[in-house]
């Protein structure tokens, strides 16, 4: 199904854009108007960027085995030189050393807040709103009231073992940017993730 442009107007200038959910419907999108054809002016361009990243593949890449075209580049999972990650993973943990030093003489404590009904700490109105209730007092009289008791919020102090982590890896580069350099982005991550288990 053909995607329909989204238009926006910013001051004086107007864009027109197309909003992917994911990477595959983006993918689809490119094969999708790939397959209609392109203007011969971008499918010029194509073809410059498909010539010289075909002699790039020639002159020296990652990768086992020549490659003859960029489809089959893709087909790939065989990295050719092992000892690049051993290299990067001793630089990694190298650089990890001091924080080693500083968690054995620097315990760190993470604040969490917690609530209770003895009156420590701030009031919670927020907490004590979710249960507001009406009664009536034995003089008749209308009372407004929570049904929580814990209403008052502090902080406690809970152990860095229980807090989470999220490792995001950007999985490219410019294209400027060498193999070696993009394998660190991916190394580092394994050996923090390795790190922080430790």
């Amino acid at each position: 199904m053909r995607k329909i442009p989204m238009r926006r107007v910013i001051g004086r200038a107007e864009f027109n854009f197309l909003k992917f959910e994911n990477l595959k419907e983006f993918d689809d999108f490119v094969a999708e108007e790939l397959a209609d054809g392109l203007s011969p002016n971008n499918q010029g361009m194509l073809d410059q960027i498909k010539e010289s990243s075909i002699e790039r593949l020639a002159s020296g890449w990652f990768g086992e085995g020549k490659v003859k075209d960029l489809e089959e580049l893709e087909k790939h999972t065989v990295f050719q030189k092992p000892e690049l990650f051993q290299e990067v993973e001793k630089e990694i943990r190298n650089s990890l050393e001091v924080f080693e030093k500083l968690e054995s003489t620097t315990p760190v404590k993470i604040k969490k807040i917690a609530y209770n009904s003895m009156g420590f700490g701030v009031f919670s109105f927020d907490r004590a709103a979710m249960g507001l209730t009406r009664i009536k007092t034995q003089n008749g009289k209308e009372k407004i009231t929570t049904t929580v008791k814990d209403v008052y919020a502090w902080f406690l102090n809970k152990p860095i073992e229980q807090r989470g982590l999220k490792i995001y890896i950007v999985a490219g580069g410019a294209a400027g940017v060498q193999g070696k350099q993009m394998l660190y982005t991916g190394m580092s991550a394994c050996v923090l993730a390795d790190y922080l288990t430790l």
